[in-house]
């Protein structure tokens, strides 16, 4: 899913890299057409860094419990978020 299909750049905020990519349909059955990555750059905390979804990967360890991320991002996090 991250590798191909159409990318987004999206607004964020500063010391964020926020994009998106989407698939109109892969020919291998992924369930998963679009995603969202938010990546942190700084070393503190960042409130509303990308769309509140279902958490699907990420550096930090373990995923929130009810598997939904609310778009906060702790220092040095990545997330991929399904939408």
């Amino acid at each position: 899913m991250l590798r191909s299909g159409a990318i987004e750049l999206l607004d964020a905020p500063s010391g964020v890299l926020r994009f998106s990519r989407s698939l109109s349909g892969d020919g291998h059955g992924a369930d998963l057409q679009h995603v969202e990555v938010a990546i942190n750059f700084t070393t503190s905390g960042v409130k509303s860094a990308h769309t509140p979804g279902r958490w699907i990967a990420g550096t930090a360890w373990p995923p929130p419990p009810d598997g939904h991320a609310d778009g906060t991002l702790a220092p040095d996090e990545a997330r991929v978020i399904g939408l």
